[in-house]
């Protein structure tokens, strides 16, 4: 294999140059949702084939502002149930915030007045019967606390962000940890360097037992005494509330924001750094964003995530999601389809490689697509508050194709799933990695299955560059592609049959 993968780099550098750079192409959604309220689509969550979406700014009667949140079905779009606070007051912003898991739903009204001015509180919600069990509130309520700026939940604990926490310090922030089956507070997460106004809280996440809160003006990259906000985010034991490591970008700078959005999923965390100027690094303070990959178990950066089409002003990172390989990152600034029309990519955490790029097919100047994302197996959930004349807001669901020679389970088929196909290439029994792709004469992996992986390619032609707005597609004629495959095949026999004859 190494002599035909030298073989192809001397006959085709074209072809391999194509693969790591091209984009794989858009992705237009395959349901839009919208409905009677205000910034609809500022939080979005999914799991278990059911989608909560915020709309913190909707009307409940006389109750101005108050909020709501609204379930749907993934698999049609269809409306399923909405959830209102059972004592909605005006400026609650009910549904600024909002997460799922199993039976479990949680909603953020940061703005409610329950222990004082803004204090803060979350509702959880019974998802099968539409009930509100619990209100939640912090143990240490405060004024201008506005806890449930931010949540999340996995199985049955859940996580709630107070990024105005004063107790360690004006502003320092702080999380905490809810048993959502009983109420109760299970802990209050601090860190091991609080400082004054760096919002520990803005972003939380949790899988398993580990959770993530972000502290995006945090000043660790920053000489002495000077706020500069390059930002940092911190693991905890959900277990226990104790702290386990410390984030930050290896790359930091001041007015990063990193940790303004925080994902975690497995053995991985993705955080956000929406005000990095990585596409311009010698001007400076272009906020073309980015997002970073890190180890769980050790801290240790894996991967910075970028925008292949990166501009000023991006806000690259200012959401992100992450469920198991696949990432999504929200990218409201974006005009692709006018000034902030916004959009979304992505990417396969395991290797940093961006797959695709998420746009609605009726995306508008101003809509800030991508200022909230979700994603859980194949369905990805992107939020655009300022959709419509009025700021209604919507949100898209987008299934990303199930493809049985997607052999590096990326959600394409392009070199890499070429690569292992070749790799097993005649071996008995073989099914080619760990896809799901069909010996398809069922004797070893030969040409038919060659051209079974062929049909479904998604990956990007070659020589092609896909423009704004076109859908990733299969190549319609294989072309130079299918020589190049055919070569290998055929040097692939040669190789065999000669190992034959010589043994």
């Amino acid at each position: 294999m190494k002599k035909i993968a030298a073989i192809l780099v001397l006959l085709f550098p074209v072809a391999l140059s194509a693969s790591r750079s091209q984009a794989a192409g858009i992705l237009n959604e395959s349901f839009k949702l919208t409905a009677p309220g205000a910034w609809f689509g500022g939080s979005v969550s999914v799991r278990d084939g059911i989608a909560i979406i915020g709309a913190q700014f909707d009307n409940q009667g006389e109750h101005i502002n108050a909020g709501s949140a609204y379930l749907f079905d993934i698999s049609d779009g269809s409306q399923i149930g909405k959830f209102t606070a059972s004592d909605a007051s005006s400026g609650d912003a009910f549904g600024g915030a909002v997460a799922i898991s199993g039976n479990f739903a949680v909603v953020g009204a940061r703005f409610d007045d329950d222990t004082a001015d803004a204090s803060g509180s979350v509702y959880v919600f019974e998802v099968s019967s539409g009930r509100e069990v619990f209100k939640l509130n912090a143990s240490s309520a405060m004024k201008s606390d506005e806890f449930g700026i931010s949540v999340a939940i996995d199985a049955t604990t859940a996580i709630v962000g107070a990024w105005g926490d004063d107790e360690a310090g004006s502003s320092a922030g702080a999380a905490y940890l809810f048993n959502v089956l009983t109420g109760k507070q299970i802990a209050k997460l601090k860190v091991d360097d609080p400082k004054e106004e760096e919002s520990l809280g803005k972003s939380v996440s949790i899988s398993g037992a580990t959770a993530i809160v972000g502290m995006p003006f945090n000043d660790d990259r920053c000489p002495a005494n000077i706020a500069c906000n390059s930002g940092s985010a911190y693991l905890f034991d959900a277990n226990t509330g104790r702290q386990t490591s410390k984030l930050t970008a290896i790359d930091a700078t001041k007015g990063d924001l990193f940790g303004w959005s925080v994902g975690i999923s497995g053995d991985r965390a993705i955080v956000g750094a929406p005000y990095s100027d990585d596409a311009c690094p010698l001007d400076g303070d272009c906020n073309s964003g980015s997002a970073y990959v890190f180890d769980i178990a050790s801290g240790k950066q894996l991967a910075e995530l970028t925008a292949p089409d990166a501009a000023r002003y991006d806000s690259f990172g200012f959401a992100v999601a992450i469920d198991g390989d696949l990432a999504v990152v929200g990218v409201r600034g974006d005009d692709d389809m006018g000034n902030s029309s916004g959009s979304a990519y992505l990417f396969d955490v395991s290797t940093g490689q961006m797959i695709v790029k998420l746009l609605a097919s009726d995306g508008a100047e101003g809509d800030v697509f991508g200022d909230s994302v979700a994603i859980r197996g194949k369905t990805v959930i992107v939020g655009a508050k300022l959709h419509g004349a009025a700021n209604d807001g919507a949100a898209y669901i987008f299934h990303l194709p199930d493809l049985s020679a997607d052999l590096t389970e990326n959600v394409v088929v392009d070199f890499g799933d070429l690569t292992v196909l070749l790799a097993n290439w005649n071996k008995p029994g073989a099914t080619a990695g760990e896809g799901n792709l069909v010996d398809v004469n069922n004797s070893s992996i030969d040409f038919d299955d060659l051209t079974e992986l062929l049909s479904q390619w998604t990956g990007p032609t070659l020589g092609e560059t896909p423009q704004a707005g076109e859908a990733a597609r299969p190549i319609p004629e294989p072309g130079s592609l299918y020589l190049m495959a055919l070569g290998m095949a055929w040097l692939l026999n040669v190789g065999s049959r000669s190992r034959n004859l010589n043994g």
